[in-house]
């Protein structure tokens, strides 16, 4: 009997462990079987405790053969075996996005394809009534993304899996046949250096050479699930350390407690959110359900390329917020100093939060609106105080050169008479720099100056100007 015709034979017989053996036995004769792949799916599946993770990984590589050669009801197989899989990691979304696609080739003369098709459909929706609408949104395509191997490679992969006596051998489980003896591997490193027959002689002193410890990983729209198959770990002494970036964790071996295992993912693909990410130290496994920073992105790979977080750039950009920060409280702290009083026997005004030209405001105000009225209507005259404070601001006229044509239109736009709606509309229409300008210029001033040039009064304090008559 053929290795295929006892892992059929196994299933039958509910014998799991022989059917996955007996099954990576046929594939490695055939690796391209996508029936193959179907059945060591089922297997997978139903072995205790189930393994959906391999039987997903299995059920794409179905599909993917069965697509090769063009097999509808092959690639129809796997798609279910898929179906099941993602059913049993609680992949609900892409469950059902799977059935869907499988619907559209459904032979509509097979009542028992389309019975199956409507009970993992109710099945899968029941399901999904539980979950919340982020896991709602599926990410699995109708054929799977990853990359098929050569016929060589998958054989090696296919051949890694069976132990010396030819049983199926998960990753993490310790061959004691394949075992390198202290002896043997203190007679191996004869003709090293000295600093390689050092550390060889660290990396040997266990008695049983460490195994390679396997670890899978899966998704959903919300969180990335990565579980390292090791056995009898110890859960006081094992360190999970989940940051937003990385991953590490580090546990002493079961097989030799002097020696520590590491394993580190740095930088992840992306960003998680570390607080409401977990991790479980099991019998058999330690598993991590990290939670996604950005639900709904898909993850090609664990592993990012590029550092997911640059700490000179966060730092720069600190710096340079803390600065402007200090800079505009520079300012204000500046601006909105009371105005000194104008003459000793004088009370002392309080300047007000903004440019202004009412009646009512600070009586240097109304000088600077009167000189302005008296530039934008050249026809009347000027009194002498008007005049002599017009002589000694040349930024207040500056402000106002451009807009002496249209003094009696200010009126009906913004209210009040025509100087006060022009400083209004001044003030309103002009950029940051301009109303920092104006507002600076003015308070120094002590209301006898308007700049709009904050290149000019930026770096400088405003004077007062005063009248030849004082």
């Amino acid at each position: 009997m053929d290795f295929a015709a006892k892992g059929a034979a196994a299933l039958q017989d509910k014998d799991f462990a022989t059917a996955l053996t007996s099954y990576t036995k046929a594939l490695i004769d055939h690796p391209s079987s996508p029936d193959y792949f179907t059945q060591r799916s089922i297997a997978f599946t139903r072995i205790s405790p189930p393994r959906h993770d391999l039987a997903l990984k299995d059920a794409e590589y179905a599909v993917l053969l069965g697509q090769k050669r063009a097999k509808r009801e092959k690639i129809q197989a796997g798609q279910q075996r898929r179906v099941v899989a993602l059913h049993g990691l609680g992949r609900y979304a892409d469950a059902k996005a799977v059935l869907e696609t499988m619907e559209r080739w459904t032979p509509k003369d097979s009542k028992p394809a389309k019975m199956e098709g409507d009970m993992w459909m109710a099945r899968v929706e029941n399901k999904l009534k539980a979950v919340s609408e982020e896991e709602k949104v599926p990410i699995e395509k109708e054929y799977p993304q990853i990359d098929l191997p050569s016929e060589a490679k998958m054989k090696t992969w296919l051949k890694s899996q069976l132990k010396t006596d030819g049983s199926f051998k998960y990753e993490g489980d310790v061959d004691m046949k394949d075992a390198e003896t202290p002896s043997d591997a203190v007679a191996s490193t004869s003709g090293m250096t000295n600093g390689n027959a050092k550390q060889a002689e660290t990396t040997t002193t266990p008695s049983v050479v460490p195994a390679k410890i396997r670890h899978e990983w899966y998704q959903s729209p919300t969180a990335v699930t990565v579980t390292l198959y090791a056995k009898a770990v110890a859960k006081d002494k094992c360190e999970i350390d989940i940051q937003e970036d990385s991953v590490n964790i580090s546990f002493p071996r079961p097989s030799d407690p002097s020696s520590t295992y590491s394993f580190t993912l740095d930088p992840l693909f992306a960003l998680i959110d570390p607080f409401q990410s977990t991790g479980k130290v099991m019998s058999t496994k330690i598993e991590l359900t990290l939670k996604k920073a950005q639900a709904g992105q898909k993850w090609h790979n664990l592993e990012g390329i590029t550092p997911l977080k640059s700490t000179t750039n966060d730092a720069k950009d600190t710096v340079t917020a803390d600065a402007d920060d200090a800079a505009k409280a520079a300012i204000m702290s500046t601006l909105t100093k009371p105005s000194p009083p104008t003459q000793p026997s004088q009370p002392k005004e309080t300047a007000p939060s903004y440019p202004t030209s009412s009646r009512t405001g600070p009586k240097n105000w109304d000088k600077l609106a009167d000189d302005q009225l008296a530039k934008a209507k050249p026809k009347k005259k000027k009194s002498k105080s008007s005049k002599s404070k017009s002589e000694g601001d040349k930024d207040a006229g500056d402000a106002s050169s451009g807009s002496e044509a249209e003094d009696d239109g200010y009126d009906s736009d913004l209210g009040g008479d025509a100087v006060d709606g022009f400083f209004k509309k001044l003030y309103a229409g002009a950029d940051d720099d301009t109303r920092r300008a104006m507002m600076k210029s003015f308070y120094e001033s002590n209301g006898t100056s308007l700049s709009t040039n904050w290149g000019d009064v930026g770096s400088r304090h405003v004077d007062e100007v005063r009248s030849k008559d004082d």
